[in-house]
């Protein structure tokens, strides 16, 4: 692969870079919302006492920061202020990240109703849940495995699985203990929320069709990895030579399109869940946004 270099491409680039500009403006925005108290009644200060211990909105400031990080770093990489080519393949992790943060953040604050937005906000801890027990089982298997090797007594091992499981029951309790206050049935019994659906439904939310912000993740979910065939099918491919042999050599080079989609949809869903923060922060007998 190479970079682009084409005059249309570049053009392209020039009007993405255009969308980028307004990152550092909704950065600023959200600096300030973060460090704002949150009114007494307000929406958030509610959903807030009934998560007590693993707070709402502990889960969304997270959320768009890990989203401002990785949107920041979009911006500073097609900032154009280098005149060495845009490494646009290395963009694609940092797009999807910032589009599943946003989307998060997104998913969690949209519901008009608070058990519903408690309900996003629990099913969101328990599939975190889920994949920090199958992490911690899978390492504790592998000590185990090795305990002759790394030379870790048995009593070593029988306390740091002791541990695992107080943590994991703490945890289930807790979640268990919030849906039940909140009416809601136990997450950690349901069907686990996957990315692509929270992104789905976040898109919805922003306006636009959720099937569209689905297939927006799962283009740069699979560009994020070194996949020659979605490479193959989502990037321009040139021919540049026939080797008679029933092979080609070819230069791939990234469609400016696919990576500007993902940082829109990113965007849309940052900027909307920064308005969402903002009604939901307010005293509720307030009737719009300052």
């Amino acid at each position: 692969m190479r970079p682009v270099l084409d005059e249309a491409e570049l053009k392209e680039i020039t009007r993405f870079r255009g969308h980028l500009r307004q990152i550092p403006e909704l950065m600023e925005r959200w600096q300030v919302l973060s460090e704002s108290e949150l009114h007494p009644g307000s929406d958030l200060q509610l959903d807030d006492e009934a998560t007590e211990g693993h707070r709402l909105t502990g889960g969304v400031h997270f959320a768009l920061n890990f989203a401002s990080d990785n949107l920041l770093a979009l911006h500073q990489q097609h900032s154009g202020d280098t005149d060495r080519p845009t490494p646009f393949v290395a963009s694609y992790p940092l797009a999807r990240a910032a589009l599943e943060a946003s989307s998060l953040a997104l998913w969690v604050l949209h519901p008009e109703r608070r058990e519903d937005r408690i309900r996003n906000h629990l099913r969101n801890f328990a599939r975190e849940l889920h994949e920090e027990i199958v992490l911690r089982k899978f390492a504790l298997k592998q000590a185990s495995a090795a305990r002759v090797r790394l030379n870790i007594g048995g009593a070593v091992l029988g306390k740091s699985e002791r541990e695992f499981d107080r943590w994991k029951k703490r945890h289930s309790s807790r979640i268990a203990d919030h849906a039940a206050r909140a009416g809601i049935p136990n997450p950690v019994d349901g069907r686990r929320v996957g990315y692509g659906e929270i992104v789905a439904e976040a898109t919805a939310a922003a306006g636009l069709p959720g099937s569209h912000g689905e297939l927006v993740w799962m283009q740069v979910s699979g560009l994020a990895h070194p996949s020659f065939m979605r490479a193959a099918s989502t990037m321009a491919i040139e021919e540049i030579s026939d080797n008679d042999d029933g092979t080609v050599n070819v230069v791939m080079t990234t469609k400016t399109d696919t990576i500007a989609t993902a940082v829109r949809a990113s965007v849309l869903n940052y900027s909307t869940a920064l308005d969402l923060y903002s009604r939901r922060m307010q005293d509720p007998r307030r009737s719009s946004a300052p």
